[in-house]
């Protein structure tokens, strides 16, 4: 039977260097996307196929993704004309896919919401995590300030990596199944529902607990950007969130005018994944800002303008794409197999959404699994969000929805999410020598530590071997820091002796 013990006189201590991919992250650094490019006619961002962002599309009680019962009027002209400000100079847009797209060095986005009740959703996820560890982490981006309905607005949003979701709705919207666990909220409107009749162009804060309660909730105490800059299609202005796990800003820094500048309740993560929306509720329902006086029901979609994304302190990982960004509407009664873009680095989890009562999935052809959530389930006709581990080195999934009712079922958006940083060897390592004796006695030797990545300590404690000769087994001390929690954590873990290798897995 194999025990824990120190190795003796005369035995070599048992080296290992780990690492770890469910804890390594890379040094802390500052993220950038200029989105530099100037095609001759629009181009969907989702073709570029940028391994620095998930594209990620939603529209009411699923519908299709890949087609609109209707076309929508999207600001540039066909081949990338600069937008006019009174909405003259558009090209027609007919899919989600397209509807996200590219010209004259930044990216637009447009939702159409082509479903029954009008409601839809675009959400951008760079693969950077905000990183509050050691202080305030600065979210940055410019956008365009024209807007034609209040009802057409835009948000950003801050979760942790376990309980991330893809489709993130808090239970003010018309879709949602529960508030998200443990997230910070920076929507426009001007107060804690967008349906106030506020016009766009100030931001309030929302902060979620564990039990997706509404923990805290702040309006904006500052005008909006009407009081300081003409609102425009072509001109973009910088807005900025400053977050620690204990107070937020919401401000534009080049006109001092600030929205929110609150503490909030601590947060119990200091890494987060951000995502920045745009969302669409029929438009057309809404007050048009640019018309003077009260005109309801003369709103139309907005087109907003996006430019020099910025995250700063950020940590990398990686996301990879499939050959099947969207899904058509009630497809998925039947499997269905999306193939990764490279395959599956450790650690990593297949991120969608699904409309149904559950769904489960098979990698590589292998036995179905149930998939976990990590959205609410309360109402079945409505997406629910799923985060599944996968293994590594596969390179296609098959998901199963069982639909609601027997009918109503849908999966969607299917990326791949791994904590390791792109480019950084995706299966856990190691290296060891050991010599051991069965019959040694003594005293013990000093831990052997080495470093993993820059925020992960490996600790290996050589132990008495299970065995003599060929396949001997030590168990090993590893430590490692919990990105969640920010709390380092030890555990033993079997290895071979002869060399070195990690028999079970650290996490």
């Amino acid at each position: 039977m194999m025990r824990r013990a120190t190795i003796l006189p005369g035995v070599a201590a048992l080296a290992i260097v780990a690492a770890i991919s469910a804890g390594v992250l890379a040094t802390a650094a500052s993220f950038t996307e200029p989105f530099t490019g100037a095609p001759a006619k629009p181009v969907a961002v989702q073709s570029l196929q940028s391994p620095n962002w998930e594209i990620a599309y939603v529209s009411s009680y699923g519908d299709s993704l890949t087609a609109w019962s209707s076309s929508a009027d999207a600001d540039h002209g066909p081949n990338c004309e600069a937008p006019a400000e009174d909405g003259t100079v558009t090209h027609v847009v007919q899919s989600f896919v397209d509807s996200v797209f590219q010209c004259r060095d930044h990216i637009m986005t447009t939702v159409p919401a082509g479903s029954p009740s009008g409601y839809g959703a675009i959400y951008m996820t760079p693969n950077h995590m905000a990183d509050f560890s050691n202080g305030p982490v600065t979210i940055s981006f410019d956008v365009s300030t024209l807007s034609n309905s209040n009802r057409d607005w835009i948000d950003l949003w801050v979760q942790p990596w376990d309980t991330q979701e893809q489709r993130i709705l808090d239970d003010e919207m018309v879709t949602p199944q529960a508030n998200p666990r443990n997230a910070v909220h920076v929507e426009m409107g001007g107060a804690e529902t967008f349906i106030s009749g506020d016009r766009n162009g100030r931001f309030h804060v929302e902060v979620f607990d564990a039990n997706r309660n509404r923990a805290a909730a702040f309006a904006p105490t500052g005008a909006s950007w009407e009081s300081v800059l003409t609102p425009s299609a072509q001109a973009r202005s910088t807005v900025q969130v400053v977050l620690s796990r204990t107070h937020i800003k919401v401000w534009m820094p080049q006109y001092n005018l600030v929205w929110v500048d609150r503490d909030i309740p601590a947060l119990p993560f200091t890494q987060g994944v951000v995502s920045f929306g745009h969302h669409s509720y029929s438009a057309w329902k809404g007050d048009d800002p640019s018309i003077p006086g009260f005109n309801l029901n003369e709103g139309k979609n907005n087109t907003f303008h996006w430019d020099n994304f910025s995250i700063s302190p950020s940590v990398p990982f990686t996301i990879i794409g499939t050959d099947s960004p969207g899904a058509f509407w009630n497809d998925s009664a039947t499997k269905r197999t999306v193939t990764f873009k490279q395959p599956a680095p450790a650690n990593a989890f297949l991120r969608f959404g699904a409309v149904g009562e559950s769904a489960s999935v098979s990698f590589d052809g292998g036995a179905f699994q149930s998939a976990p959530r990590t959205g609410a389930l309360e109402k079945l006709e409505h997406h629910s969000s799923y985060l599944v581990p996968i293994p590594q080195g596969a390179t296609r999934a098959t998901v199963q929805v069982t639909p609601a009712w027997g009918f109503l079922g849908q999966f969607d958006n299917p990326w791949v999410f791994a904590r390791t940083a792109p480019g950084a060897t995706p299966s856990p390592t190691a290296s060891a020598t050991a010599t051991a004796s069965a019959t040694a006695t003594a005293t013990p030797t000093p831990t052997a530590t080495s470093t993993a990545s820059a925020t992960v300590t490996a600790t290996a404690t050589a132990t008495t071997p299970s065995s003599g000769g060929t396949g001997m087994q030590c168990e090993a001390q590893f430590r490692y820091r919990d990105a969640g929690t920010g709390v380092y954590r030890e555990v033993w873990r079997t290895v071979d002796c002869a060399t070195g290798e990690l028999l079970a897995p650290v996490r």
